[in-house]
């Protein structure tokens, strides 16, 4: 399944970076995986930042940066980077977001065996793995 991730980047270079780290094995097990980073307009060092890194680490396979001339805000910035590449699957991740090993294939089969929805979400987690509850005082998963 072509999966495309986007990271919207607003002065948080080294978070990006950190980041796509934590995405780098998670891309190797699902090469048709892309990751579009889109630079909302950040104003400071972020762009060259970024670019030496993916080309340090030689992530141009997989790692795209989109630079945006105006800061739209988180939509309009996400929107920048699911326009750019077609894909069945878009992930959303913030740029302070790091990945646990096995998370993408986890979603990638959750979506396969749930053709019927529309939206899944990974669980957040504190850094610990608890469960982190960031709305809502009684959810669940809706069935």
């Amino acid at each position: 399944m072509q999966l495309n991730i986007v990271i919207l980047n607003y002065c948080t270079p080294q978070l990006v970076i950190d980041c796509l780290k934590s995405l780098e094995n998670e891309v190797q097990a699902n090469p048709i995986t892309q990751v579009i980073v889109v630079d909302n307009n950040s104003g400071d060092d972020s762009i060259p930042i970024i670019e030496k890194a993916i080309q340090d680490h030689t992530w141009q396979d997989w790692v795209r940066l989109i630079v945006s001339p105006v800061n739209g805000g988180f939509s309009a910035g996400n929107n920048i980077g699911i326009q750019s590449l077609e894909a069945e699957a878009y992930l959303l991740l913030n740029s302070d977001t790091t990945i646990k090993p096995g998370a993408i294939a986890h979603l990638l089969e959750a979506m396969a065996n749930h053709p019927e929805a529309s939206i899944i979400s990974p669980r957040l987690e504190w850094p610990d793995g608890k469960p982190k509850i960031n709305c809502f005082r009684n959810h669940s998963r809706i069935s």
